[in-house]
């Protein structure tokens, strides 16, 4: 709250000194930048103590920062978020996932909706009807996928069992050709 956003300052893929690129940065008129890190379907790889030290050097004027790792789904690894780059910065992105953005955009939209614009309402109720479609066909991949491995668990369970056996074989099987194909057959006299 209290906080006006530049507009035209809002950044997408700020590129930083070493190549990395941070997704969105948005500084506002009131001493404060936002980092946003946008996660639909890739791991969490970034490198955040590069980041953060990037926004420290390069936007100086701003004495309160925000870091947001943006996601599908609630990030496992939450210890890659926190640290302390190479400067002593200390640096927290904090995981806001996008049902949460969107549960807070439907509560607060009601006060928008009469002043905005016919246009960004339709392109924000597409953007809201496409996230809720992804999060809805993750759920159900993922509820399939558990109904199988729970469907299939006796026989996982002994195909995993077997897995260093079947090895062995698969292996004296290439051997043995290799010693069949490489070996000069002979026939000695009487034994046919």
């Amino acid at each position: 709250d209290g906080y006006e956003t530049l507009y035209n300052g809002v950044v997408r893929e700020e590129v930083t000194t070493d190549n990395k690129r941070i997704d969105i940065l948005i500084p506002t008129r009131n001493d404060l930048i936002v980092a946003i890190e946008n996660k639909l379907f890739a791991d969490i790889y970034n490198p955040f103590d590069k980041y953060s030290e990037w926004i420290c050097s390069e936007y100086k004027q701003y004495s309160n920062k925000v870091e947001i790792v943006l996601s599908l789904y609630p990030v496992k690894e939450s210890r890659l978020l926190d640290g302390v780059d190479s400067l002593g910065n200390t640096y927290h992105f904090v995981n806001i996932t996008y049902s949460e953005l969107l549960t807070a955009v439907r509560n607060n939209v009601g006060s928008y909706i009469v002043d905005a614009n016919d246009k960004w309402l339709i392109y924000m109720n597409e953007f809201i009807k496409n996230i809720d479609s992804l999060q809805e066909v993750r759920m159900t991949i993922n509820r399939d996928w558990q109904l199988f491995l729970e469907e299939n668990n006796d026989l996982i369970t002994e195909y995993n069992s077997h897995a260093p056996v079947a090895e062995s074989v698969d292996a004296l099987d290439l051997k043995s050709n290799w010693v069949y194909n490489s070996v000069p057959v002979q026939v000695w006299p009487g034994a046919i």
